[in-house]
């Protein structure tokens, strides 16, 4: 963990197979959002 000047957390350090996963996991939710967001579009 790496903290600010005022020792909050600020970044952390992860292995890149995680940083990886974290990314597929965003990019799903993403289009999830998207999914939603066109469906509640087309009801209008």
């Amino acid at each position: 963990m790496i903290s600010d000047h005022g020792g909050a957390p600020a970044a952390a350090l992860i292995p890149v197979g995680e940083l990886a996963e974290l990314r597929r996991l965003q990019e799903e939710a993403d289009i999830a959002e998207a999914d939603h967001r066109k469906a509640e579009g087309a009801g209008r």
